[in-house]
């Protein structure tokens, strides 16, 4: 596929969802961030970490969160 000067377009990025596994608070940025633990594409248990305002409840997996 051959993309074009000036044809809308979006950004591939994959769902993380996992289970928040360690908290912190960052005194640089002012904000906790969360580690995240999650199953990558490929089927690897994977962590990252994330701000509180990359990350929000799954309303799927916690019905509560609604």
């Amino acid at each position: 596929m051959t993309l074009s000067k000036g044809q809308s377009v979006r950004q591939i990025v994959p769902i993380i969802t996992g289970t928040i596994i360690a908290k912190k608070f960052n005194d640089d940025t002012d904000q906790f961030e969360f580690c995240v633990a999650y199953t990558d594409a490929d089927g690897h248990p994977s962590e990252r970490w994330f701000t509180e305002s990359e990350i929000e409840a799954d309303p799927v997996a916690d019905p509560a969160a609604q």
